[in-house]
């Protein structure tokens, strides 16, 4: 059974999410707050909480990156998504410069929104696209594989690390290309139906089948004692 919500903790738990300083996660691992699990049941039940958690929130996120997970910024998200597509952008570090959002700021804004959201795809797919070309460089690059005659082991195994994981990135983000599952299309527009007295021959018939060969298996295991 749900707790019911003590609003001298919403109030105070609120207050200190408003200052900047700690996130609600960080906030809820004090023994004075409510579980992780009580207190997100009391903002999925009760709407008035979950308006003021909201207002909190987006308070918390202004202090933090200067950006509101509430108000998306178009021009920002369209910058972003064309930096990911840059040989070895990785949406962390974007996220991390300056003017940028944080990472879960801009996750919130992809989700809220279907056209940023396939936009991000969009732009996740190109970047696919240049790993792929990575592959080959990094594949067929041998110039750093022997020095003063010897193999260098290390750097062959970093290569190889290298292809295995954007080979990864490649077959998750473009599966149609790159995975190694096929969908296959079954066409069903003609199939042989049976009445009640043709399914019960066929299944007389299977059934002596089966007899047989129990018949069968029992005869050679005579034959083998």
């Amino acid at each position: 059974m749900m707790r019911e919500p003590d609003e001298k903790i919403i109030k105070k738990m609120f207050a200190e999410l408003e200052l900047g300083e700690k996130n609600m996660r960080e906030i809820l691992l004090s023994k004075t707050t409510p579980s992780r699990e009580t207190f997100y049941a009391w903002v999925n039940n009760f709407p008035d909480i979950k308006a003021r958690y909201d207002a909190s929130l987006a308070i918390f996120e202004k202090i933090r990156s200067g950006f509101s997970s509430f108000d998306p910024d178009p021009e920002i998200i369209y910058e972003i998504c064309n930096l990911l597509v840059e040989p070895g952008a990785a949406l962390t570090h974007i996220c991390r410069m300056e003017g940028m959002p944080s990472i879960d700021v801009f996750y919130r804004w992809i989700h809220q929104n279907p056209e940023y959201a396939e936009r991000y795809w969009e732009a996740r797919k190109t970047q696919a696209m240049a790993f792929s070309d990575m592959l080959w460089s990094v594949a067929s690059d041998s110039s750093n594989d022997f020095k003063d005659g010897k193999l260098q082991k290390d750097h062959i195994m970093r290569d190889r690390l290298k292809v295995d994981t954007l080979k990864f990135i490649c077959a998750k983000l473009l599966s149609h290309m790159f995975g190694d599952n096929k969908s296959v299309t079954v066409d069903v527009s003609h199939v042989h139906t049976l009445d009640d007295d043709q399914l019960n021959n066929q299944i007389k018939i299977l059934q002596g089948r089966v007899g047989n060969m129990k018949v069968i298996e029992h005869n050679d295991a005579a034959v083998e004692n």
